[in-house]
């Protein structure tokens, strides 16, 4: 890839742990990006990189220092299935949120697929030679209908693609989803999220309205159509703030 960007006049640079072509070594678990590297790219691609590494938060604030002001972020990963590919699939939500938080803009989204198809329990067979647990669970499964269905389930593999064009010059700034949380947020949790969405959605996290979703979860934990149907009308309470 690097000597296609190139021959389209292009300078490329990539990061990896393993040597390549004009590669740095880089260890996304751990390493911060180098300081020679920061805010230089016009253009930072995640071709199916992140998902083979558990430290996300790292990941993403290497990419956000990598790009400049102005310039575009655009991950292409797993979204749906990849059942033994890697650590993550990805949800539109966490590049929705990552992109209201840190103020990108959204210049694209879409979805690859599907494609394939695999057996869910693929990741246990292969690691059943080394966790004897594993063998007695797909020995379980196997003599229940629903380890039977789940075994003839067949789960396509689909990706998500997502364009991010940097627009302030600021730190990178974890995303946090609380749309589901029922008590309070204390303020030693929410100050850390200072992101645009973080501040939009402050009235939720009123006293106030703080106390009304608990006494309302309380009411209606005993009726679960009305308990969703209430959770539900948060979330979109919630979009509204976001939006406004």
């Amino acid at each position: 890839m690097g000597e296609l960007f190139e021959k389209a006049g292009m300078q490329y640079a990539s990061f990896d742990i393993a040597a390549g072509y004009r590669t740095t070594i880089l260890d996304l678990n751990h390493a911060a990006l180098p300081p020679a590297f920061r805010g230089k790219f016009d253009l930072v691609l995640n071709f199916g990189t992140t998902e083979h590494i558990l430290n996300q938060l790292n990941c993403f604030k290497v990419i956000h220092d990598a790009t400049k002001v102005g310039g575009y972020i655009y991950h292409s990963l797993p979204a749906v299935g990849y059942v033994n590919h890697g650590y993550i699939t990805y949800t539109g939500r966490c590049f929705f949120d990552v992109a209201g938080f840190n103020e990108y803009e959204l210049v694209a989204c879409w979805f690859d697929g599907p494609s394939g198809g695999a057996c869910i329990f693929e990741s246990l067979e292969g690691y059943s030679a080394y966790f004897p647990a594993l063998g007695k669970a797909l020995k379980g499964f196997a003599e229940t209908e629903r380890g039977r269905v789940l075994r003839d389930l067949r789960i396509p593999d689909i990706g998500i693609n997502v364009i991010y064009r940097k627009v302030k010059d600021r730190p990178f700034l974890g995303a946090l989803e609380f749309s589901t949380s029922v008590g309070v947020i204390p303020q030693e949790v929410t100050s850390a999220y200072d992101g645009a969405w973080a501040r939009s959605a402050a009235a939720l996290r009123s006293p106030m309205l703080a106390s009304l979703k608990r006494r309302a979860a309380a009411a209606l934990r005993d009726y679960p159509p009305l308990y969703r149907a209430a959770r539900r009308a948060f979330r979109a309470i919630a979009g509204i703030c976001r939006r406004a």
